[in-house]
């Protein structure tokens, strides 16, 4: 742990690569901003184009949906990826009945989607909140680290 009482992002990524369970969440998202000029809209059109190469289809029944909430909880900002097996469509706005919600600031997603924090990261320091099917925040992680 680094001198200070916040833990640092390395000690993060140390943390989860040392742990078997945490292992898979050890990994940054590729830059999602790379192509995005600012749009947020484009970072998620990103990631669906990574969750759209998984080889396998998410858990549950299918399509399955994860939606974005960037602000509070009843945000009209929000993003749905809807993923069947080698398919995700992404549109803006709230999912009628999404599998996995999860709800963070515009600064976290944008620290995310660079590559700078861990989703983990962003989880433990209380900068994120998921909501719905564990599993299928599990699976979106490891479908993203698959096609980096």
């Amino acid at each position: 742990m680094a001198m200070s009482d916040e833990p640092t992002s390395a000690d993060f990524r140390d943390v989860a690569r040392a742990s078997p369970f945490l292992r898979l969440y050890a990994g940054a998202f590729p830059d999602l901003t790379a192509t995005a000029g600012g749009e947020i809209g484009k970072t998620f059109e990103r990631l669906g184009e990574l969750v759209a190469g998984a080889p396998a289809a998410p858990p549950g029944a299918a399509p399955a949906s994860l939606c974005f909430r960037i602000g509070a909880v009843d945000s009209t900002r929000a993003w749905t990826l809807t993923i069947t097996e080698g398919r995700c469509d992404v549109a803006a706005g709230p999912a009628d009945s999404a599998g996995l919600q999860v709800i963070l600031a515009e600064d976290t997603w944008w620290e995310i989607a660079g590559g700078k924090i861990l989703p983990l990261e962003a989880f433990g320091r209380g900068r994120m909140r998921v909501r719905g099917d564990i599993m299928l925040a599990r699976w979106l992680i490891d479908a993203v680290a698959r096609n980096r």
